[in-house]
């Protein structure tokens, strides 16, 4: 389906967010996973930016995705099919569930919430069963490779918030206001916590000892880095001016690393920061968010969606084959769903 825009009578463009693709995604096969009524969440939007974090996960047989649903004023984690239209269950009963992914048994599932104002990390059961271990403080968090460790971030200092990932620094007429955060471990067999380096949303690597994440730039934008436990190296991978790269993942080949970013840039935001003249952001509602790949090694960035509505929170398949995400695509309403996309860069 094409994508059409209609003409209000003061001429501006009103766009359908019924459209499922639009001309620049051609080539690229998109299915529904769910439909408007599942109350699935979208970015999480305040003045000054988005929230990042993980709403969207896949199970390592590649049966079921968990995503974060909205229903009766809180947010917990369902659980559905990766078949289009499956059924959902909901496996948590908490208030402000912003995160959760699979172990990679698919045996349990790690989130976070916010309770108390409080940023806090929790264990589950993926199959069954109510009980919730309280691994830390702190949100973002992801498994590493064998489960042994469970990989966070804490707020350390800037603005300050409570929920999962930052807002967004911004520029006052005095000094650029820039949230910091930091990457914790949490050792499951020692009980031990370990502090590595600046960063948020960590993703541990399966074939080394090392880690992505999202670091904040001077500007308050967001940048994908790799830490290498081994060698103390911190990589750039991604930056550029005026754009805000979040959530990263990367495929299970280890080659390319999934982000969301802001469709435009904002590089003229950026100038005006220098000056230390206004407030800006680099994604708002005015700024639609969209899917975004790149190599290992920071070559070959690609955009992979460019829909008017809200693309955000991408999840490899466990074959790297698909990207899931949540979008508005596809809905009269602009109501956000769990997506599917082949993935055919090579």
């Amino acid at each position: 389906m094409i994508a059409v825009a209609t003409v209000t009578a003061a001429g501006a463009k009103k766009f359908k967010w019924s459209s499922i693709n639009v001309p620049e995604e051609g080539g690229i096969s998109f299915v529904q996973i769910t439909r408007d009524g599942s109350n699935v969440c979208g970015p999480q939007f305040s003045m000054a930016g988005w929230y990042t974090g993980r709403g969207l996960s896949v199970s390592p047989d590649g049966s079921k995705i968990t995503y974060i649903g909205y229903k009766n004023k809180t947010r917990n984690v369902y659980v559905t099919g990766t078949g289009a239209a499956g059924s959902s269950v909901q496996r948590t009963f908490r208030a402000k569930v912003n995160t959760a992914c699979f172990s990679y048994d698919g045996k349990e599932l790690l989130f976070s919430e916010v309770r108390d104002n409080t940023d806090l990390v929790n264990i589950t059961s993926a199959e069954g069963g109510n009980i919730i271990n309280q691994v830390s403080t702190g949100g973002a968090p992801s498994f590493n490779a064998d489960g042994t460790k469970v990989f966070f971030s804490r707020f350390e200092s800037g603005s300050g918030s409570s929920g999962f990932g930052r807002i967004m620094g911004k520029v006052s007429k005095k000094m650029l206001t820039v949230d910091t955060y930091s990457v914790w471990s949490y050792d499951r067999t020692t009980n031990q916590l370990t502090n590595y380096a600046n960063g948020n949303n960590p993703q541990p690597l399966r074939d080394r000892n090392a880690f992505i994440c999202e670091r904040t730039s001077e500007y308050g934008y967001g940048e994908i880095w790799l830490v290498d436990l081994d060698n103390g190296t911190e990589s750039l991978i991604l930056s550029e001016p005026g754009k805000n790269f979040t959530t990263p993942s990367v495929s299970p080949d280890g080659q390319w690393i999934v982000v969301m970013a802001n469709s435009s840039s904002n590089a003229k935001n950026v100038a005006a920061g220098n000056k230390k003249t206004k407030v800006f952001s680099y994604s708002d509602k005015k700024q639609n968010t969209d899917i975004f790949v790149v190599k290992m090694d920071g070559t070959q960035l690609t955009q992979l969606t460019y829909h008017k509505g809200n693309d955000c929170q991408p999840a490899w398949s466990p074959d790297g084959k698909y990207i899931y995400f949540v979008s508005q695509r596809g809905s009269q309403t602009g109501d956000y769903n769990v997506w599917r996309m082949d993935f055919t860069l090579r």
